[in-house]
């Protein structure tokens, strides 16, 4: 059913990208590497596009969001009830069409990573998913700059985010917001390469990978 799903929300292009980001993580491709992307400069480079109706998700969206939700390992529910937690969803004609999560401090969970420890004025952004009809709109880089937004009302000064280096759309629209790359893990050769040398030793030992050290 789950396979189903899949091809039904991504069509055959995006089937055949999943497997090949499949294979090429047996092979130890691209689609086997983790880019860790920091900011700092939280008020530059934001995205304001009036055309997108973005929103921080209440309770009265979290039917349709439980229905829409793309990630199994995510709930909806308690990115509502979690303090410093929250979800940014994107309507369009009335219906989700995306939605991105933030998480203030605490340990964060990378889902077939490892960990994370954020600060208590540091947050984690992500997941991201865009339906495929509606990407290449901006609705990514509007849904992340309000979720910015929100957690710099509460505090933060840095965000943090991890993303597959073969997603080149998420990457660029990350970049173009600030982000910069300062890890690189490598699932095939479990190890890691730090992309800037001036990155914070901190930041490199908030990563946690079992069985594998930076």
């Amino acid at each position: 059913m789950r396979v189903f799903d899949y091809f039904f929300r991504e069509g055959l292009r995006g089937v055949m990208h999943r497997s090949w980001e499949k294979v090429s993580a047996v092979l130890g491709g691209a689609a086997a590497r983790t880019m860790f992307l920091c900011a700092e400069e939280l008020g530059l480079n934001r995205s304001n596009n009036p055309r997108v109706d973005v929103s921080r998700m209440s309770y009265k969206d979290l039917d349709e969001f439980e229905q829409f939700n793309f990630f199994p390992h995510i709930s909806g529910k308690r990115y509502l009830e979690t303090e410093g937690w929250g979800t940014v969803i994107c309507r369009d004609a009335g219906h989700i069409v995306g939605y991105t999560c933030y998480e203030i401090g605490g340990l964060k969970k990378i889902h077939g990573t490892g960990t994370f420890q954020l600060e208590a004025n540091e947050a984690w952004i992500g997941p991201c998913y865009v339906d495929h009809d509606h990407r290449g709109r901006g609705i990514n880089a509007a849904m992340v700059s309000r979720a910015i937004d929100e957690v710099f009302a509460q505090g933060v000064i840095r965000c943090f985010t991890a993303i597959n280096s073969a997603n080149a759309p998420s990457l660029s629209s990350f970049r173009k917001m600030g982000f910069s790359p300062f890890i690189e893990y490598s699932s095939a050769r479990r190890g890691f390469k730090v992309c800037d040398v001036s990155t914070p030793a901190e930041w490199v030992s908030k990563i946690s990978i079992e069985g594998v050290c930076q």
